[in-house]
């Protein structure tokens, strides 16, 4: 519209300070209207609310409100935010006469935070940009400590954030071990989660078998016997996108989830004796980093599953739970069955 509403608090006149930007201000409950042709097509306009906290208020608003409510000024492209306060006599006096010119929203999440923490009030029904900028940086240390335990110092310091989710806390996040405009998401909201490992192996299609192939050769494994692991974390270092993943070997933390043993020859007594190898040798071993909550036994013949076995740890008296296929159940009395794995 060729006029623009713009609300007045506390007696004191709105200015119009960027040429035919659309300046408001909240908080207050009637407005006047400003010179005609205040805001023009593609310009941007921003209500703010000024929600007191603690006893320095007095208990209606008044005119307190007033002086602590925010102005803003967006240009038209965000090229440039204006942040300023009202008249003078309200809460921080001095805060109060204080323009804050800013050049980048990373900037206006800074001052904004500095502005509202000195005045003691919080700002509610702020635009989008400003309310993800602000999330941003509250949630920002937290993100890059979380990260820095799975992934290294140095991807922690060289992410970039995005608001996802607002109300979960979810955002984007480019890193340099990823293509460029590839990214992935954590969730900080409640509890701890990032899709690093996923986005990462998804892209390096074949890390997870070569990764495979390292953790065996390491353990001398025979030909015929397989570990599988789970990849828990990668300590990234100074790796970018394009490097050798295998540097990343030695930096991955995992566990040991399933051993697969191929046998020319299957019977149900063959098979709870690998049953019980894989157990009394591996699994148990204090050696090997094994997942106690999923570990797998799979029998196969000419790469074909003919059974597998769910273990239960228990030290004392560790059980597998077996699962016959098709090919081979016909011929086994094992599906279904609960088994023993003390030698």
């Amino acid at each position: 519209q060729r006029g623009a509403v713009v609300q007045a608090g506390g007696g004191h006149p709105v200015q119009h300070e960027l040429g035919d930007a659309l300046i408001a201000l909240a908080g207050h409950e009637h407005g006047g209207v400003a010179g005609e042709g205040a805001a023009a097509a593609g310009h941007v306009g921003v209500e703010l609310a000024a929600v007191p906290v603690g006893d320095d208020v007095p208990e209606h608003g008044g005119g307190a409100l007033a002086h602590i409510a925010l102005g803003v000024v967006l240009v038209e492209g965000l090229h440039a935010v204006v942040a300023q306060r009202g008249g003078e006599g309200g809460l921080h006096h001095g805060l109060l006469q204080q323009w804050l010119q800013l050049a980048d929203q990373g900037e206006l999440g800074a001052a904004l935070d500095r502005e509202l923490d000195d005045a003691g009030i919080l700002a509610a029904g702020l635009p989008e940009v400003i309310k993800n900028d602000l999330q941003i940086k509250t949630d920002s240390p937290v993100i890059s400590e979380y990260l820095e335990g799975k992934y290294g110092q140095e991807l922690a310091s060289n992410i970039t954030l995005k608001v996802y989710d607002y109300e979960s806390h979810g955002y984007k996040v480019t890193a340099p071990v990823l293509p460029e405009g590839l990214c992935f998401y954590t969730y900080v909201g409640n509890g701890y989660y990032d899709d690093l490992i996923n986005t990462f192996t998804r892209e390096n299609a074949d890390y997870q078998e070569r990764f495979d192939d390292y953790i065996n050769s390491k353990y001398n494994m025979p030909e015929n016997i397989r570990f599988q692991t789970h990849i828990e974390s990668i300590d990234f270092g100074d790796y970018e996108n394009g490097d050798d993943t295998s540097v990343l070997f030695e930096r991955t933390n995992y566990s040991i989830t399933a051993i697969a043993y191929e046998t020319e020859e299957i019977s149900d007594d063959i098979a709870i004796g690998i049953f019980k190898d894989a157990w009394n040798n591996y699994f148990s071993q204090s050696d090997i980093p094994s997942d106690t909550d999923h570990l797998t036994v799979y029998i196969t013949r000419d790469g074909k599953n003919m059974l597998n076995a769910a273990i239960m740890p228990d030290k004392d008296h560790p059980a597998a739970y077996i699962t016959a296929y098709s090919d081979y159940s016909v011929s086994s009395d094992l599906n279904g069955q609960r088994i023993s794995l003390n030698q």
